[in-house]
């Protein structure tokens, strides 16, 4: 990915909420998938403004770090954040270069060039429909676990 790529964040359609941790939780209207981006990716999204570079990130974070961020960290967070419909208007070239950029960067991550801590993470699940999520099987339906019960309890694949 080129460093002068300038990544720009997704901001229709998304419900975020920083946490006192650092982290942020994105919720994506469109595809109800919850995202928890941990504190150095929630960093490197906030700076995704399509105006400043890659470079230009790594700069800023291990400024505010105090800590060395590399590019290649930067290169990983936007595929993450790319991957998960995060950013917009990304070119399939910068894409593509991402998916190989980012197995190189964490190759030399991998050989101990900097503290895990400093890795960017997101973490996502697919979210049900609120019709979904307030709906539960009856007494005598069949069932995998206790959540699909609105008794909560599932024995033997039925409700109880």
């Amino acid at each position: 990915m080129n460093s002068q790529f300038k990544p720009r964040a997704r901001q229709e359609k998304l419900l975020v909420r920083e946490m006192d941790s650092g982290e942020s939780i994105v919720y994506d209207l469109e595809t109800n998938e919850a995202h928890c981006l941990n504190h150095t990716l929630t960093m490197v999204w906030a700076r995704c403004d399509g105006k400043t570079a890659i470079r230009e990130i790594a700069v800023a974070i291990t400024m505010e770090l105090d800590e060395a961020f590399s590019e290649e960290l930067v290169q990983v967070a936007v595929a993450e954040l790319d991957e998960a419909g995060l950013l917009e208007d990304v070119p399939v070239e910068a894409q593509q270069a991402a998916a190989l950029s980012r197995r190189e960067a964490m190759g030399r991550i991998g050989k101990g060039a900097l503290i895990a801590a400093l890795v960017p993470l997101m973490t996502t699940i697919l979210a049900p429909t609120p019709a979904a999520a307030g709906s539960c099987k009856a007494s005598g339906a069949s069932c995998n676990s206790g959540f699909e019960c609105c008794s909560g309890y599932c024995n033997a694949g039925t409700c109880a």
